[in-house]
């Protein structure tokens, strides 16, 4: 497996680099339009600011998504698809290891995508705090209080939203890969493979949503996250840290554990599918 993962990763670093690369030319270009205005005094946006923020922000989104899938599935349509992968699937190894260290490599991959979205998104969300008020100075302030709130005064909170986020993309990548597998084991049209991909896909995240949901309901199985936070209001003066005014608040988040249970066990269950399709049925 850990030949799998070494293959994957060296074959999918360019298109790493690539998406790495856009997201640091386009959110460059919009820090570059935000510091000019806050340096220079001016508490309201630019013309400039106005448009490349949105760009910026939008081009973060859709990488973050489309990568959170598709690394999740472990480049499967690659493995099905692409003429320069068919070998994968004739090398001496069973289902399971050729698409858990897919996986694997793609939950690395989406790692280090993951991790400069944060701190791109976190730097947005303190210059938002910044121009909301018609503040000139306080970004360096606004961002070190998100990064405490986050990783010191809520640590706990944050380790459980950390590891029901893997929940979900391990989810979604089983799902998606027994999709594409069972798609490419049962249709020859790759429109219609794709298609009925994402099809079986929604159903099977609806279906599991649905029941999961209500069978917490019926066992009172609700998660309780803290989440409180306190409000911070730049007080008026220049320099990069003017000294703040803080409001303490307190919130919880209820989150339905069944849900997250079916999930992972439907994901186990169309991983172990899709390891069997792709050893009896996937023809080459």
């Amino acid at each position: 497996m850990l030949q799998i993962i070494k293959y994957q990763l060296k074959g999918s670093k360019d298109w790493l680099v690539l998406r790495l690369g856009v997201l640091a030319v386009v959110n460059l270009a919009a820090w570059g339009f935000a510091a000019k205005g806050l340096f220079s005094g001016n508490p309201l946006p630019s013309v400039g600011l106005g448009f490349w923020i949105p760009v910026a922000v939008t081009v973060t989104v859709v990488t973050a998504v489309t990568s959170f899938f598709i690394c999740g599935s472990g480049h499967v349509n690659d493995l099905l698809y692409r003429n320069t992968n068919y070998l994968m699937l004739t090398i001496p190894r069973r289902g399971w290891e050729i698409l858990g260290g897919r996986f694997i490599a793609g939950l690395i991959e989406f790692l280090s995508i993951a991790v400069p979205v944060f701190v791109i998104m976190s730097v947005y969300a303190a210059m938002g705090a910044v121009y909301a008020q018609q503040a000139t100075s306080g970004f360096l302030l606004a961002l070190g209080f998100i990064w405490n709130q986050i990783f010191l005064v809520h640590p706990g909170s944050t380790l459980i939203l950390a590891l029901l986020g893997l929940c979900v993309f391990t989810s979604a990548g089983f799902a998606l890969t027994f999709a594409a597998v069972a798609s490419r084991s049962f249709v020859k049209n790759r429109k219609l493979a794709t298609v009925a991909t994402i099809a079986i896909f929604i159903f099977v995240s609806h279906r599991a949503a649905v029941f999961g949901h209500w069978l917490s309901e019926q066992l009172n199985w609700f998660l309780s996250v803290p989440v409180s936070a306190q409000n911070i209001t730049m007080k008026p003066g220049r320099g990069p840290f003017p000294g703040p005014n803080l409001a303490n608040g307190a919130h919880e988040l209820h989150i339905p554990i069944a849900t997250f249970l079916c999930f992972l066990a439907i994901a186990l269950v169309l991983f172990a599918a899709a390891s069997w399709l792709m050893e009896k049925k996937v023809e080459l």
